[in-house]
């Protein structure tokens, strides 16, 4: 049951925007006089990354020193309450408010879950954990996105009540989830160092993510704005890279024994890179399943290998700070991903952005393929 609740945590985490892509369409119509809608419409997806940017390595430094299940069990009240705000209200203000609050809960819930996986396993068992927590995060997706995406084409609030999960959770959590043994605390001092051998490991969660994070901001509005498709369409697409994404993510245990992490990157890019790449050249949303699948191939091993890198190199006493810095590097990305890429966007079209993003994936791939072939020998 403690398995089982540390992985809903972790699934919770990684669906806390995505569950209402298919309303921003919606959304930006509902508000089309609010002057640049184009980008408020998607902040309203991307809002609580930042917040969760710039507060998460607060939190891991609080929960390494007050404890990891005070901060859990309020930040999955937290979760449930600012995010369910935005079935209630109709001004975009007070929307951009709970999203907010949600980001400061999902900012305790992720520095917290990453540092209880540290805690709870060791080495092997830490991976076979990630290979879990990746595929279920992905099923999660499958079921929350896809009701989310049927629930908007009835009224975009109605996806937000889908946040009310938070509250079953903190059940489970409550009776279920321990306070570890911690037998090192630190000085202030070392409170503020962070290790530089994590820099590129918070350098690549960060790149990642403006990448990954194309998909639930620019993919709705490239299916319903140019191929004309409903919402339900726009989540099975999603729920198909989901699929795929567990496919990928229960293998990581595996793969990981033959493969370095540096290996494993340029594997996932070039996976997600053939994944939009092919995303500009089709002719109709009914290709973006083939895309989709490609893409969540790759991004089955994003989080399980950022994760795993980092915990690798983490000392115990520093788990919570690192996995803080690594939560803010994860949704800085999220948040700056439609500031970075919107207006490229205006310029070339939607489509054309997946093909030179996905163009650009492969080339980093086969750079940093040479790299590793050269330092090997």
């Amino acid at each position: 049951m403690r398995t089982l609740t540390l992985l809903l945590v972790s699934m919770l985490t990684m669906l806390s925007g995505t569950v209402i892509v298919a309303s921003l369409p919606t959304i930006s119509k509902v508000f089309s006089d609010t002057a640049h809608i184009d980008i408020i419409s998607r902040l309203i997806l991307t809002l609580p990354s930042l917040v969760i940017a710039i507060t998460a390595p607060y939190f891991g430094i609080l929960s390494d020193r007050i404890g990891r299940r005070p901060l859990l069990l309020f930040s999955l009240v937290l979760f449930a309450v600012g995010g369910t705000s935005g079935y209630f209200f109709d001004h975009l203000g007070m929307i951009l408010v709970g999203r907010a609050f949600l980001g400061l809960a999902v900012a305790m819930m992720m520095t917290v879950a990453t540092a209880l996986v540290a805690d709870y396993y060791q080495e092997q068992d830490r991976h076979r954990f990630m290979s879990f927590q990746g595929a279920f995060s992905a099923l999660g997706g499958i079921v929350f996105i896809s009701g989310g995406s049927y629930l908007a084409d009835f009224d975009w609030h109605k996806p937000f009540l889908i946040y009310l999960i938070g509250l079953a959770v903190f059940v489970l959590a409550y009776f279920y989830l321990n306070e570890p043994e911690r037998h090192v605390y630190l000085s202030d001092a070392d409170e503020r160092e962070i290790s530089p051998r994590l820099y590129p490991i918070y350098l690549s969660a960060f790149g990642l993510m403006v990448v990954f994070y194309m998909l639930p901001t620019q993919m709705p509005f490239l299916m319903i704005d140019h191929f004309h498709a409903k919402g339900v369409y726009v989540g099975a697409v999603i729920s198909t890279a989901m699929a795929f994404n567990a496919l990928m993510a229960f293998n990581f245990g595996r793969l990981k024994k033959y493969l370095s992490f540096r290996q494993m990157y340029i594997l996932l890019f070039t996976l997600i890179g053939i994944g939009f790449s092919g995303i500009g050249i089709v002719p109709s949303f009914m290709y973006l399943f083939a895309t989709a699948a490609m893409m969540g191939l790759g991004s089955g091993l994003m989080m399980t290998t950022t994760n795993a890198w980092l915990l690798s190199r983490a000392h115990q006493s520093r788990r919570g700070k690192a996995a803080g810095a690594l939560t803010s590097a994860l949704f800085f990305g999220q948040f700056c991903s439609p500031l970075l890429t919107q207006p490229i966007a205006r310029v070339i079209g939607v489509q054309h952005l997946f093909s030179v993003v996905g163009i650009g994936l492969v080339f980093l791939a086969l750079i940093l393929f040479i790299l590793d072939r050269v330092r090997g020998r």
